[in-house]
């Protein structure tokens, strides 16, 4: 087993992110324990900073954002347009893991997005 030096961000969609899913394609029934059952998990540089995970979202939440955005539709003109600190913390939760482990045996594959 090995530690990798990263923090974990586990981000979970709240009722305002599934009320846009529907707004956006109202066919599509999905609850919110389904859409929370394969939550995105990102990681952020380590710190032994506790405020650390929260200053880095403030400063880079718009990637994640998007992100999940993009999971679900690729057309852009789709999404709120003034994507603000504010509005990611109404429609997403999400919790730091400063203690990431990896207990697989192959190395880690790397992919650009």
């Amino acid at each position: 087993m090995h530690s990798i030096n990263r923090t974990a961000i586990l981000v979970l969609a709240r009722q305002p992110f599934l009320d846009w899913l529907h707004q956006t394609d109202p066919s599509f029934p999905i609850t919110l324990v389904q859409l929370n059952e394969d939550a995105n998990i990102y990681l952020i540089p380590e710190s032994d900073n506790p405020e650390h995970p929260q200053k880095w979202l403030r400063r880079h939440f718009d990637t994640i954002f998007t992100a999940e955005l993009e999971s679900w539709y690729t057309e852009e003109s789709l999404w709120p347009a003034h994507r603000t600190f504010t509005l990611f913390e109404k429609w997403f939760s999400w919790t730091a893991h400063s203690l990431v482990y990896d207990l697989a045996k192959d190395p880690l594959r790397h992919e650009v997005f």
